[in-house]
């Protein structure tokens, strides 16, 4: 793939670079940490990042800075359109968090934002947004901003059924979100960003076979799924082989992350109450190892993003654990399949 023994040229997300090999390693000439990401490229191994919302008790900068010391390659940026931190108050990734970079900053001049990010020698994964395509001017500013950085993939939510009334038309909900896709994509496709829907529980599109329904009104280079198997352990589990043979090439990206069901006391008669509760991705009940060996399968080669909710454990021992255990799912499916 690489003839010239010299110079090796290539896209990266963050533009074209140049780098060199010297002494059996690559160094980069042109962007400060590219070389790690075509090193990785031509050992054949998935790449890992993790989303900076989960790391709440650190700054943006040391959240990059923490992803390099525990061996990352990339980082999911937190951009919202508002944060606060109350030092008195416990920590919380979607409210107390001691860093989010505004949406406003973000749009002003996203290289500037994440600098932290290359300055890591680090790439962007993708932006996992907070928009939602009910405000599609919102999620236009995201969209170019994500095309200036020049990050390929970035989340937007579906529309939402109303609360009530209790069935609602499930075809309608579709077809008004393609429609709504429709109309944004001149600008996602300008801006050279594909626009991905996330498996999450709580809405229509939970599922590989829900997102499919969405997405497959659209090339898999102008629309994508974020498949996330610690949402699934709430709501549109499928066994894994099927999952990713139903989303085929709509595949964009992996959230890591793992739960299991709980009994949490009893109902009104006696019957059992369960909820879904975050654990350690070895410890869940979504059967990672056999979501490595489907990936092994079909040679991905995307992201896999780090995005633990477990209590009890801090954010760097959380990020090491994980790591660790995905790179041991990785090899023990790559030496089956061998």
């Amino acid at each position: 793939m690489y003839a010239r023994k010299k110079a090796i040229f290539f896209d990266s997300v963050c533009g074209r670079n140049r780098v060199e090999l010297r002494d059996g390693a690559l160094v980069s000439l042109s962007r400060p940490g590219a070389e790690m990401r075509l090193q990785r490229e031509m050992e054949e191994q998935m790449r890992y990042g993790f989303f900076t919302t989960f790391a709440p008790d650190y700054s943006f900068a040391d959240a990059c800075a923490l992803a390099k010391q525990a061996g990352y390659e990339g980082i999911q940026p937190r951009i919202v359109a508002s944060n606060s931190y109350d030092a008195s108050k416990p920590l919380n990734p979607w409210g107390n968090n001691k860093h989010g970079i505004l949406e406003a900053d973000f749009c002003k001049d996203p290289k500037a934002a994440l600098a932290a990010v290359w300055d890591n020698g680090l790439e962007v994964t993708s932006v996992a947004s907070y928009a939602s395509l009910e405000d599609l001017g919102r999620a236009e500013s995201l969209i170019k901003a994500c095309g200036k950085a020049k990050i390929g993939n970035m989340r937007i939510a579906p529309l939402h059924p109303s609360a009530e009334p209790l069935l609602f038309d499930a075809n309608k909900i579709i077809k008004d979100t393609q429609e709504r896709i429709r109309k944004v994509l001149p600008v996602s496709k300008a801006a050279g960003v594909r626009l991905c829907l996330e498996l999450h529980p709580g809405g229509i599109c939970a599922s590989a076979s829900a997102a499919v329904r969405f997405a497959e009104a659209f090339a898999p280079t102008e629309v994508g799924v974020l498949y996330d198997p610690g949402n699934l352990v709430n709501e549109g589990y499928e066994v894994p082989r099927m999952a990713l043979s139903i989303l085929g090439p709509y595949l964009a990206e992996i959230h890591m992350k793992n739960g299991r069901w709980v009994q949490t006391g009893t109902g009104p008669d006696g019957e059992a109450a369960w909820a879904a509760q975050s654990c350690k991705i070895e410890e869940g009940s979504y059967p990672l190892a056999a979501l490595y060996e489907v990936l092994v399968a079909m040679d991905y080669k995307g992201w896999i993003v780090e995005e633990g909710h477990e209590p009890g454990i801090s954010t760097k021992d959380r990020l090491a654990n994980v790591l660790k255990w995905c790179r041991l799912y990785e090899k023990r499916a790559k030496a089956k399949k061998a």
